[in-house]
């Protein structure tokens, strides 16, 4: 599977990725460059940085964004836009 949609996989199931998780999960080094091109196909993410210990950055799908997850996941410009 690859990292776009491993990581689409993550906020579906979880609702969540934090930066750690994708590379303790050896997913990518570069979780914001694929946040921001989610952002630019239409998907809603938040983001929480932690200012705490870690200094870890989270990101939160939005409410209502389930379906353009499924579609996004199933869709050709994931595979040809994206990296």
């Amino acid at each position: 599977m690859s990292a776009k949609k491993r990581i689409l996989s993550l906020l579906l199931n979880q609702g969540f990725v934090s930066n750690y998780q994708c590379i303790d999960n050896r997913i990518t080094t570069r979780l914001g460059a694929y946040i921001y091109a989610f952002r630019n196909l239409g998907l809603e993410i938040k983001t929480k940085r932690n200012h705490n210990k870690t200094k870890d950055t989270y990101y939160f799908l939005e409410a209502g964004q389930i379906k353009k997850v499924f579609s996004l996941i199933n869709d050709k410009r994931l595979n040809d836009e994206l990296f």
